[in-house]
């Protein structure tokens, strides 16, 4: 019975762990340093978010070219603008992985509330069931925070002066 709980504990106890090292790793180097990493790291269509220099607050949109010299972006609300990269303080493109953070979460909090806790206590199928919809709504609540935390990932950041 032992092994039956721990399987599904260390599933979601491993991929909260693996979704916060991600975002860790993503701020623990600096090849973001280099404007060239944009080049590299970036693809005409992504969504990203974006600061100036002389900006406050960031703005959002799609990356529709990019160069050594400057990026051209679909802004959200609207317009098409080009960005010399001496106005760019920040670029951060939006991770797809983070974007299934809930659904794992939620099929993670399922299968343990579900499994976990059905086979601790004799429970009927209904009351089986309610506690896998519990679980899988905690587990899909746990999934969007991680998701949230690391949903950017940093590909450029100006120097500092």
């Amino acid at each position: 019975m032992t092994r039956r709980l721990s399987v599904p504990v260390l599933t979601i106890i491993l991929w909260f762990q693996a979704a916060s090292a991600e975002a860790q790793t993503v701020r623990a180097s600096e090849p973001w340093r280099d404007w060239a990493n944009v080049v590299a790291q970036s693809e005409p269509g992504d969504k990203i978010r974006l600061r100036l220099m002389q900006a406050p607050g960031s703005m959002r949109g799609r990356l529709i070219a990019r160069d050594n010299a400057a990026i051209t972006v679909e802004l959200n609300g609207g317009g098409r603008q080009t960005f010399d990269r001496p106005r760019v303080r920040r670029l951060e493109t939006e991770m797809e992985s983070m974007r299934r953070a809930p659904a794992v979460g939620a099929a993670a909090g399922a299968a343990v509330a579900g499994g976990l806790i059905a086979r601790v206590h004799d429970i009927v199928p209904t009351g089986k069931l309610l506690f896998a919809a519990a679980g899988a709504g905690i587990g899909a609540l746990g999934g969007w925070g991680i998701g949230r935390l690391g949903r950017y990932k940093l590909i450029y950041e100006a120097p500092k002066k």
